[in-house]
């Protein structure tokens, strides 16, 4: 069976660079915010994989264009998975009207996998390491990988409400990037409720799937210890043995501004 090593809980705390770190643990593939894909490649215009390459130039994620009909359905896909609640029902009525269809399950299941297919061939061990986490959109991602056949090992990362705040405080990742001109409305008290809306949910997925909860200051302070720790819960999760210095391949999708300087 595939495995998918998903690191959960909110932004600011750490994924990116312990994404970067577990897959050179396994010698797998880290695909940073992998949830986020269609967002990134039908809206914003800078984003790009950490190779700098585009995302239809990248040499692991330029073939996932070559599907047929992939390319066309990118927006259409991107509208169903992250627009507003306040305007899914809305469209979905309109579909109908229109059409007589709205976008179908199966449509979104084929995106997916198709993504991963590609994933899991660029990984030298076949481990693929997703840091989508859990807020608001992509909080039901891991179990539905899950539901999709996937094998999935949840590493949750917290880290402190203040110290999230004050990272939140220097800026919205978009508008360092580029694209977006605009800090939203209301960040910080945002920011506060999704922080204990990602964390609960990430939290829940101890329920259904293996899962270990990892301190970003411990990451920080003691590096060496922090990943022994979730060595060895990779080894009982079925990973067999990890050498921390085997060094996996990236290619990180995401608006996180330091994935450039992390990956070269």
């Amino acid at each position: 069976m595939k495995k998918i090593i998903y690191i959960a809980g909110y932004g600011r705390s750490g994924s990116t660079v312990l994404d970067i770190k577990i897959g050179e643990m396994v010698n797998g593939l880290s695909t940073g915010e992998l949830g986020f894909f269609f967002r990134d490649v039908s809206k914003y215009s800078s984003s790009r994989c950490s190779c700098g390459e585009s995302y239809y130039a990248c040499e692991v994620w330029g073939r996932v264009f070559e599907k047929e009909s992939f390319n066309s359905k990118v927006e259409e896909i991107n509208r169903r998975c992250f627009m507003s609640p306040a305007f899914v029902a809305p469209y979905y009525w309109l579909k109908i009207l229109l059409n007589g269809a709205v976008p179908s399950k199966k449509r979104l299941n084929n995106g997916t996998i198709k993504i991963l297919d590609e994933a899991f061939l660029a990984s030298p061990s076949g481990v693929v390491i997703d840091s989508s986490k859990t807020a608001w959109f992509c909080y039901k991602r891991p179990l539905y990988l899950k539901k999709l056949g996937y094998e999935v090992i949840v590493v949750h990362i917290t880290r402190p409400l203040d110290d999230v705040l004050s990272s939140v405080s220097k800026g919205d990742n978009k508008v360092l990037m580029g694209d977006r001109k605009k800090e939203k409305f209301f960040k910080i008290l945002r920011a506060k409720v999704s922080y204990f809306f990602s964390n609960k949910k990430a939290e829940k997925l101890s329920e259904e799937v293996p899962y270990l909860k990892v301190s970003q200051i411990d990451l920080k302070n003691d590096e060496t210890a922090t990943l022994e720790k979730i060595n060895e819960f990779l080894k009982g999760a079925g990973l067999g043995a990890c050498d921390h210095e085997r060094g996996g391949a990236a290619h990180l999708v995401g608006g996180n501004r330091l994935k450039y300087k992390q990956v070269k």
